[in-house]
């Protein structure tokens, strides 16, 4: 069930997001970082599991990925959501790029043990309307680092938390989620496939109510 464009041979969005908003503080990396250091975000209650990283194809576009995203409750996989990114590579002295992509829920699986873990970490309600249940949710995103390791140091430094040398399997995103643009950072580990998403400002409510539109059940939804 789902988009066609979740599946593994669909097409993503292409929209490119801004880095800042009107009255943000400072640059969006040095937000990241205020907010790594200040929290315990490796990893939350809401940290959850991906199948794969799978690479189908790179383009003029950027390269595009599949996964599957798998949070987990006593053990058990408890709400499954599908990822497709499509990541440019980027261009010039700026090492910043862009991306956009969709998340969709997987088939019948129910996304409320995966929402309520998520308020804790952000806040906010996971109740939506009936009438703003969606099939796929589409974003648009700042790739603020790629191969990336755990550490200080190297040519590049983001969040004060990852570095370009060694290399690794981080990636660190800033993404704008819905038609609010709700925003949020996303942490993935392609190597030990595992994320996390991180609140950006004040935004964590928004970025709940975002993702229950499209993570919950209908028969959940609020009337």
């Amino acid at each position: 069930g789902g988009d066609a464009r979740l599946k593994r041979g669909g097409h993503g969005v292409a929209n490119q997001p801004r880095l800042r908003r009107a009255g943000d503080n400072g640059t969006t990396i040095t937000s990241l970082h205020h907010i790594m250091n200040n929290q315990e975000y490796l990893w939350s209650g809401a940290a959850f599991e991906l199948s794969e990283w799978n690479l189908l194809r790179s383009d003029a576009e950027g390269d595009h990925h599949f996964t599957i995203g798998r949070y987990y409750e006593r053990g058990d996989i408890a709400s499954r959501f599908a990822f497709r990114f499509t990541l440019a590579r980027p261009k010039g002295p700026i090492p910043v790029a862009f991306g956009s992509g969709l998340i969709g829920r997987c088939g019948a699986s129910d996304g409320r043990p995966f929402l309520a873990a998520l308020v804790n970490d952000l806040g906010g309600s996971p109740e939506v309307a009936a009438d703003e249940l969606v099939e796929y949710l589409e974003f648009s995103c700042a790739i603020l680092g790629r191969n990336l390791s755990l550490g200080q140091g190297g040519n590049v430094t983001v969040a004060g938390r990852f570095t370009d040398v060694p290399a690794g399997g981080w990636i660190v995103l800033k993404l704008f989620l819905g038609p609010s643009e709700a925003e949020a950072y996303l942490i993935l580990d392609t190597t030990g496939l595992r994320a996390q998403f991180i609140p950006k400002d004040a935004d964590g409510p928004e970025v709940v109510a975002q993702l229950a539109r499209v993570l919950l059940p209908k028969a959940t939804q609020a009337e």
